[in-house]
């Protein structure tokens, strides 16, 4: 009867162990605003405005609608670089996102207007937000 007693809690004893070093989908709890900050930011500095007073005021208002400011932006940045595995996936979401938005708008066939972002949006773009908030609201449907 020990030996049974004893099997089940070397069993249980190494099931915990297992359980606790099992790898785990690393996170970041701002991982996605980052995500869509950088992606906001990559649009707005290709199809922005070249002057430099006004690619910069736009430039502050991407990173507020994100609820970013420079230094926060760049601080998240340096968290998110301690963990290189973390790091190589927001990289691969970002370009993931820059892929389908290349994809689904082809400035070829955009008139001059298309290609001028008003307000931090280009047009034709939602900002990543609301494309992530729609996404949302229709995989619940």
């Amino acid at each position: 009867m020990r030996k049974l007693y004893l099997i089940i809690i070397v069993a249980i004893i190494v099931a915990a162990v297992v359980y606790l070093l099992r790898p785990r989908e690393v996170s970041h709890p701002r991982e996605d605003e980052f995500v869509d900050a950088y992606v906001d930011l990559a649009l707005l500095q290709q199809y922005g405005d070249t002057s430099v007073a006004r690619f910069n005021a736009e430039r502050d208002s991407v990173l507020a609608v994100h609820g970013f400011t420079d230094s926060s932006l760049l601080a998240l940045k340096q968290e998110l670089n301690q963990d290189p595995i973390l790091i190589a996936k927001v990289w691969d979401k970002i370009e993931a996102k820059l892929l389908a938005l290349k994809e689904e708008y082809n400035p070829l066939n955009a008139t001059p207007s298309d290609t001028v972002l008003s307000s931090g949006k280009q047009a034709g773009f939602m900002d990543s937000k609301q494309a992530r908030d729609k996404s949302k609201g229709s995989s619940t449907h």
